[in-house]
């Protein structure tokens, strides 16, 4: 979930699978992303705005595919 808050974005992950912290590890430093949860759901602010945080997430996403 990637929502947009004022000066920045809001971004969610959950993971019945216990993987929602590693996903936020691999966004957090190029996405100057700050935050943290338990293993199945976390959350994280950027400065950046939805349409840049939302690059960078397709991006890690792709790169992990391959």
């Amino acid at each position: 979930l990637l929502a947009e808050k004022q000066g920045g974005s809001s971004i969610v992950f959950a993971s019945c699978e216990g993987k929602a912290r590693d996903w936020l590890a691999l966004v957090k430093d190029i996405g100057q992303v700050r935050g943290g949860g338990t293993p199945q759901f976390v959350n994280g602010q950027s400065a950046l705005v939805p349409e840049e945080l939302k690059k960078i997430l397709c991006d890690t996403v792709e790169d992990v595919r391959q």
